[in-house]
């Protein structure tokens, strides 16, 4: 990209991709996903200069649903530009509170008039000039607008008879209700399957919500929910909570969805260990909850349910133990403790792979015996129970050398500053 912007083809790719959407994939991206990074669709719609074309095929998907995708397009310019208002109006309020001298507003306000007059002559001769083909260009507009037209379907769904714009339709309408309107929103939702990611924060903190947006969500979604959906009483330790807790565990005992989700073992531990103590932030605020031991014990065995689905690198891994009390100590911004994720990583090698040996040190490197029969607890009990000494990093390596040992890879987990050169 350069100072003017995208060049051809990446413009052309960009409004291909929106193009070669079918409409019930693109409503769904547009409305899923409105931002990102500070950036929306309608940022990429100015750079790409999106518009149908006659180099569209007569078959293409546009000239068929062209009210479905122009809706669409309209739908993002608006809804973007409505955030920017919102913005401008704050932006203008500040500039009123703050009171400019009048001598220097009387000046700004004389320069912008020179600026638009000396604008106004250069367009007036650039037109003059250039008449001709400016007429000659809006001919060839004019005609490529009328045979714009004239490919579009004269079948083209219309709002009764189109999924899409109907889609389209209850989205703004769900943008716009509140907590008291929970009961239309999660009609809506039923209605037209809108996910997590549609719903106004407002309406999340609606146990009828909830309810309707679970059976669909994928666990990943499910699990950094968890005490919200506890907060407002549609899980925990009450018979009133059963069936929505057993829809929990049956997603995280389910396999399938275990390894299809590509779910982590250090996400569902972390999961784990901020559920089971019914305490966590909502925006910075500490919230808490009462948790549901159903879902507590299904979240610890699909932890070791998930180190299975992990795919091994058939590498030589040698794993070295050298840590103190301190690793008792929380991780930066997480419940766990950086001796219980050291635990789970060791676990995870030692489950999956086929080569692996497990060290740490006393008076001399030995043998730190692990196995894949241990559990997380087992494993921290055996980590507490190792006497610390002046580390060495190099001491695994060194060993390796001296023996002929072969690894691929060597692995140091400790809690202090570990000097390198055998010092």
């Amino acid at each position: 990209m350069n100072s003017k912007g995208w060049g051809r083809a990446l413009r052309a790719t960009v409004s291909n991709w929106y193009l070669n959407q079918n409409p019930e994939n693109l409503i769904m991206q547009v409305t899923k996903y409105r931002n990102f990074e500070g950036y929306n669709h309608r940022d990429l719609f100015r750079l790409c200069h999106i518009h149908p074309n006659l180099g569209l095929p007569s078959n293409h998907n546009y000239w068929k649903y062209y009210t479905e995708y122009d809706a669409i397009f309209k739908f993002v310019v608006e809804d973007n530009m409505k955030l920017r208002k919102r913005k401008e109006t704050l932006t203008e309020s500040k500039i009123k509170r703050s009171k400019l001298d009048d001598e220097k507003a009387k000046i700004e306000q004389q320069t912008i008039e020179m600026e638009k007059e000396i604008e106004g002559m250069a367009e007036l001769t650039l037109t003059r000039k250039n008449e001709a083909t400016l007429i000659e260009k809006m001919k060839t507009k004019t005609n490529e607008a009328t045979l714009i037209e004239e490919m579009k379907s004269k079948e083209a769904p219309n709002v009764e008879t189109s999924k899409v714009l109907q889609f389209l339709k209850n989205f703004q309408q769900l943008q716009a209700l509140t907590v008291n309107d929970a009961e239309k929103a999660a009609e809506l939702i039923n209605k037209h399957d809108f996910v997590y990611e549609h719903i106004p924060k407002i309406l999340l903190n609606s146990k009828d919500i909830w309810k309707s947006l679970l059976v669909r969500m994928p666990l990943k979604m499910v699990m950094e929910n968890l005490g919200k959906m506890t907060i407002v009483d549609l899980l925990g330790s009450k018979e009133h909570h059963c069936m929505y807790n057993q829809i929990i565990v049956d997603k995280l005992m389910d396999e399938k969805i275990l390894k299809e989700m590509h779910i982590q073992p250090i996400d569902i531990l972390l999961t784990y260990a901020t559920y089971s103590i019914g305490i966590g932030y909502d925006e910075r605020r500490e919230i808490k909850w009462n948790p549901s031991k159903d879902i507590v014990n299904a979240l610890e065995k699909a932890f070791y349910s998930s180190i299975q689905y992990i795919v091994p690198t058939n590498k030589r891994y040698c794993l070295f133990f050298n840590i103190s009390d301190r690793m008792d100590f929380p991780i930066s911004n997480s419940i766990l403790s950086c001796s219980e994720v050291a635990a789970a990583f060791a676990m995870t090698f030692i489950r999956t792979e086929s080569r692996v040996v497990t060290m740490t040190v006393s008076d001399c490197l030995i043998r730190f015996k692990l196995n894949c029969g241990m559990n997380l607890n087992n494993i921290l009990r055996s980590m507490r129970q190792i006497i610390l000494t002046k580390p060495n990093c190099d001491l695994p390596m060194s060993w390796a050398a001296e023996e002929r040992l072969p690894f691929d890879v060597f692995i140091v987990f400790t809690d202090i500053e570990i000097p390198y050169d055998g010092g």
